[in-house]
């Protein structure tokens, strides 16, 4: 193990529907995404396909360099590692192609929000949150305990992996790259 590693970029933008989400559960993260490199070079997850809207929505490939995150490069974010076997590895890298080749096939899950605020765990067929698919790609490492099921998984709950090192929590444009010997090093202020 260590090897091979999965990343997680934690972040909570300035867009309005971050702002919602934030004022109805409170949480610090409310986007998460997911790289099979350090250097952050393609995000996956589940979001806005076009930066000025909401909807549509569902699997996408994300870029530090471009659209949301180019615009909030003073949002708070926190990135994690996992480290994970070469099969597990493999395993996600591979489900990642067949999300990237059939893209149009996933959807947001926006009639889950209301369910997973109210703590019901419904498995919908090809709709995910951003959160549901990082907890289903952790799963599929199976290097990962998640603390509740993938269904109700929020951005927030991936710091409660026991798995998952913090490697840095400061403005999202400081995020990466960096030297992995100063991973760590990037924590202006102590992580609970």
């Amino acid at each position: 193990m260590g090897k091979h590693a999965l990343y997680l970029l934690l972040v909570r933008t300035n867009t309005r529907y971050s702002r919602l989400l934030k004022a109805c559960t409170g949480m610090e993260y409310t986007h998460v995404s997911l790289a099979l490199d350090r250097d952050f070079r393609a995000l996956y997850t589940f979001g806005r396909r076009f930066s000025s809207l909401m909807l549509p929505a569902g699997f996408v490939k994300e870029s530090l360099k471009k659209r949301v995150y180019r615009k909030n490069g003073q949002a708070p974010a926190m990135v994690l590692r996992l480290d994970v076997s070469e099969a597990g590895y493999n395993c996600v890298r591979a489900a990642i192609r067949h999300y990237r080749r059939h893209a149009w096939r996933y959807r947001y899950n926006v009639l889950g929000l209301p369910l997973m605020a109210l703590n019901i765990p419904w498995a919908r067929s090809r709709h995910w949150v951003c959160s549901q698919f990082t907890a289903r790609m952790l799963a599929l490492s199976g290097a990962a305990t998640l603390p509740r099921p993938w269904t109700l998984m929020r951005p927030t709950d991936f710091l409660k992996v026991p798995e998952l090192k913090i490697l840095y929590r400061g403005p999202l444009c400081d995020c990466a790259p960096w030297p992995e010997e100063q991973a760590g090093q990037f924590l202006p202020e102590p992580v609970q």
